[in-house]
């Protein structure tokens, strides 16, 4: 992928600046992101001076980046790998495709977990806005289905029985799923319980019995 390319343009006024920069770079007024130059002012200068790139150059640069960090981690971790990196919406959908995961099979989420984690930290070193999802073979959708599936299942009983049920310790992705899929229900409620890190239980209730609901 190509590098983004990066201009200097000068105007007596921003719109002045704005529009020669896109005449340089042949782009719609839309697809041009700058900044303002702040330097040029501090020595008295009496026209506008931006730095201007052109967004899909920002969007390539980002996938080009999170495709070269993933298969770097994964040759240090001894995998035969190809990386298949898209944007999807406003973030960046990495999908690993590994020939061997029999390594990582019993902590398949915590690896994927953690690569996710060290890839938007570089992101964000590298001033992106953008976030990346990295996936193997549509595991955090299956996961997601398996989460929902049995949040659902909870949610029938506490309806059915009008009794409390707490469900095993979860990260915060997946405690968010849980409560969205409870909130599909007026007559439920959920909260999370628990100060140990990231882990907590999620408690999902009847609303008569949530007087001590915090």
């Amino acid at each position: 992928m190509e590098g983004k390319r990066v201009i200097m343009s000068e105007g007596n006024t921003l719109n002045e600046a704005i529009e020669k920069a896109c005449q340089e770079l042949a782009i719609p007024k839309q697809s041009l992101q700058y900044r303002l130059c702040a330097e040029h002012f501090r020595f008295g200068a009496d026209t506008v001076k931006i730095e201007a790139w052109t967004q899909a150059a920002i969007e390539l640069d980002d996938c080009a980046f999170v495709e070269d960090l993933l298969k770097s981690l994964l040759q240090l971790m001894s995998f035969q790998n190809d990386v298949d990196v898209q944007l999807n919406g406003d973030g960046i959908r990495a999908a690993l495709k590994l020939e061997d995961t029999g390594a990582i099979a019993g902590r398949l989420r915590e690896v994927l977990d953690a690569m996710q984690h060290l890839v938007n930290k570089a992101l964000v070193k590298q001033g992106s806005s953008r976030r990346a999802i990295v996936d193997l073979e549509d595991y955090r959708e299956k996961h997601d289905q398996s989460v929902r599936y049995v949040a659902q299942k909870v949610c029938e009983k506490v309806l059915s029985e009008g009794c409390v049920v707490t469900l095993k310790p979860m990260n915060a992705y997946d405690r968010r799923l849980v409560h969205l899929e409870v909130a599909r229900y007026q007559e439920l409620g959920s909260r999370s319980n628990g100060t140990r890190g990231q882990m907590k239980r999620v408690q999902v209730f009847p609303r008569h019995r949530s007087d001590d609901d915090s």
